[in-house]
């Protein structure tokens, strides 16, 4: 099972989380989702109070280096959770769910769509557990949730 907690772009080996047991996650992963929203904001910052508006630009990679991408899902309760890649993000998963509390006003919105009767897990798998630059980033994750 993968990382709960809010994004870091440095692994210090200590990881803030909101939920403290392996019950609670568990309870989140199995919630049911009902739409899906891609998100982005600019790269070049870390923690949870530096997310800002992105860009729905590319460039000849297929995405915008510029910017960092993840998926906001909300689910039957109503309680939203961005699901996002980074490298050292998680501790057994490069992707990680974070309590939409945590996100600044500077995330922008894109695209919503309906979730096909996914559950939370579901995106943290299909965003994937291992990281690279190039071939397996923020940007592709984000996509593959978006399918």
């Amino acid at each position: 099972m993968s990382f709960f907690g809010s994004s870091s772009s440095s692994n210090s080996g200590s990881f803030p989380h909101d939920v403290g047991t392996q019950s609670g996650l568990r309870n989140i992963y199995n919630e049911r989702v009902v739409s899906a929203t891609r998100v982005t904001r600019p790269i070049g910052s870390s923690g949870s109070s530096s997310f800002g508006p992105g860009s729905s630009g590319s460039s000849s990679f297929g995405w915008d280096p510029t910017s960092h991408s993840g998926v906001v899902v909300k689910t039957e309760s109503g309680k939203e959770w961005l699901v996002h890649k980074g490298q050292d993000y998680g501790k057994s998963s490069a992707t990680v769910v974070v309590d939409t509390k945590h996100m600044s006003d500077k995330w922008t919105r894109h695209e919503t769509q309906s979730a096909g009767g996914k559950n939370v897990g579901s995106f943290v798998e299909t965003g994937g557990s291992n990281f690279n630059l190039l071939s397996d980033n923020c940007h592709q994750s984000a996509k593959r949730m978006m399918k």
